[in-house]
């Protein structure tokens, strides 16, 4: 039987130095952080450049990601060092196993595997990440960890994640759009099978959709996308992540839960140009969205999106001023830097029809009015 304090006394421990102000927050509260598109491609010619950086691509923003509870990201390939699967010609995104281990470092336990990358090891890609990703679960310190959208076999695939981390009850589900089908044994989006997977999840006190989907560089979504994402909170889900832009989009507050278009990239090991082709801007970001606990119940008590920049190709110059960047590192944006993203984000959420999501500053962050 387990015996739970009252919430005066925890405050009353809290203020006498018998339970720490960490410790209070997290019995009162479960955060979440996400963050976009992930992968140090083997084959691009940078990988000497990458295993040098190591855990460093990831410090600037491990205080962000190490905040939440539950912090996701989107791995744009598999985990692959076979040359074998890499060398075969065209685009091939194979992330070295290794930096599995600095994405854990840095705070992230939560990772879509379904993504138009996913099959470009084939099979034995498919299966190599998973025996990763299982192995690290196997381990204590790692058992929260959450992965969806990749199977060994079709019927695997089409699973979601359910763990009960910090005393809540997650589910989290992983899609690719079908235009970016690389294969059987990733889990095909569609509003219906999304719609249908929500419903299997009765039980989850949180319920956190990831899907692959949208026009590249494009910052403002199609209809169609904004119509499935809302779908997908009418379905009964909580949040929703989008990402494949590579670019952010906007954010919308819509229903009982919060839709992020696009969280653009996050740490991306390529150094294309096809951007400037589309008149897109590489800016991102990092959201983090904080539940005050109500008995089983979660209410969202604050929204937050913080400003990241991830392109390893051009600097950011803002009204003359010079942003000199880290190739492949990605750190959150401060000061007039800051500023010039989070108007761009405001401006990309107008664009989106109907969408009356109200913001505020804090510095540098953009909050959602709640």
């Amino acid at each position: 039987m387990k015996y739970y304090l009252p919430v005066f006394l925890i405050v009353l421990l809290a203020l006498t130095g018998c339970v720490s102000s960490a410790d209070y927050d997290r019995q009162r509260f479960f955060t979440v952080v996400a963050a976009g598109d992930t992968v140090h491609p083997i084959n691009e010619g940078y990988l000497d450049e990458f295993i040098a950086l190591g855990r460093e691509i990831y410090a600037p923003t491990r205080d962000l990601i190490s905040s939440g509870d539950l912090s996701f990201v989107n791995i744009e390939g598999p985990f692959m060092d076979d040359k074998r699967y890499i060398e075969k010609g065209g685009i091939v995104f194979a992330n070295y196993p290794s930096d599995l281990d600095n994405l854990l470092w840095a705070g992230f336990n939560c990772f879509s595997l379904a993504n138009n990358h996913s099959f470009d090891c084939g099979v034995a890609g498919v299966q190599n990440t998973l025996d990763l990703l299982d192995k690290k679960k196997s381990e204590p310190v790692h058992k929260n960890i959450m992965y969806a959208g990749l199977g060994r076999t079709p019927h695997e695939a089409v699973k979601f994640s359910v763990a009960v981390i910090n005393n809540v009850r997650v589910a989290f589900f992983a899609y690719t759009a079908r235009y970016n089908r690389p294969g059987r044994f990733c889990n095909d989006y569609s509003l219906k099978r999304g719609t249908d997977d929500l419903a299997l999840a009765e039980g989850a006190q949180l319920k956190i959709v990831s899907v692959h989907h949208g026009e590249e560089f494009r910052h403002v979504p199609s209809a169609d996308v904004v119509n499935n994402y809302r779908g997908l909170i009418d379905a009964g889900a909580d949040l929703v992540l989008g990402h494949h832009p590579h670019v952010a989009q906007g954010v919308e507050k819509y229903g009982r839960g919060f839709i992020f278009y696009s969280l653009g990239n996050y740490a991306m090991g390529t150094v294309s140009k096809r951007h400037i082709k589309f008149n897109g801007r590489l800016y991102s970001m990092i959201v983090r969205v904080r539940y005050i606990k109500t008995g089983k119940s979660l209410y969202p008590e604050s929204v937050e999106i913080f400003p990241l920049y991830s392109d390893n190709t051009q600097e950011l110059v803002v009204g003359g001023n010079l942003l000199r960047r880290r190739r492949f590192v990605p750190e959150v944006l401060t000061g007039l830097f800051a500023q010039h993203v989070l108007e761009s984000i405001e401006l990309w959420s107008g664009q989106i029809p109907g969408n009356r999501t109200q913001f505020a500053r804090k510095g540098d962050v953009l909050t959602v009015k709640l």
